[in-house]
């Protein structure tokens, strides 16, 4: 609804300069390396590295030790390279998807609009522009401290406070109690046992229902 993939002109990133990009020869070049790399030899360290950089961003160490290892090791494990490949090069060939603010360098985005990014995650950047070209009296961003492009992993209590917020502010679920609902998560996000029960997804899908 308001976290729509459709919405986000996701642009390609060089690391470390902190500035988006949509034709950098840098990170092509590191692309196409990891599109032949999986197609003849699989997973790499290259494309391991990579994958953790596009997802923690540019301080993997300032990140969970123990999320990062069970990361890398889901990377290493990818079960057919091949189609992470074919994922990449239809990444590469994308094309932008134009809107704006005033409705002259493309449509308008006419639906409330929430961004969410993690203040490690190196789409920040991205994300700016986006609000940018966005109506600022129905959208909002926000830049979770101390976290990676995982915020649902890093931060569910605060993707939770957000959505709900978000959610009281344009008339939803206005008996919600946000404290208890932030308390509730945080004394269920044991994410490490991947119970669908501590997902905080799931647990605003049910407050959802029992406000419907």
């Amino acid at each position: 609804m308001f976290l729509d993939h459709r919405h986000t002109d996701q642009q390609l990133h060089i690391p470390n300069n902190g500035r988006p990009c949509t034709d950098c020869r840098q990170l092509r070049r590191a692309l196409q390396i990891n599109m032949r790399s999986l197609r003849t030899r699989g997973m790499t360290s290259f494309t391991v590295d990579y994958l953790l950089w596009h997802h923690f961003g540019n301080h993997v160490a300032l990140n969970p030790l123990d999320m990062v290892r069970r990361y890398r090791a889901y990377f290493q494990r990818i079960p057919n390279p091949k189609n992470l490949a074919a994922f990449i090069e239809t990444y590469l060939n994308r094309t932008p998807i134009a809107f704006s603010r005033d409705g002259l360098m493309g449509p308008k985005i006419n639906v409330p609009v929430l961004q969410i990014v993690g203040s490690n995650s190196p789409f920040v950047e991205s994300s700016v522009d986006v609000n940018s070209r966005l109506n600022p009296a129905d959208s909002e961003w926000l830049k979770l401290s101390e976290s990676s492009g995982l915020v649902l992993d890093d931060k569910p209590e605060g993707v939770a406070q957000a959505i709900i917020l978000f959610l009281q502010g344009r008339g939803y679920v206005p008996t919600t109690n946000v404290q208890e609902l932030v308390h509730k998560i945080s004394i269920q996000s044991g994410f490490d046992a991947g119970d669908a029960g501590d997902d905080p997804i799931t647990v605003l899908e049910s407050i959802s229902e029992t406000n419907s």
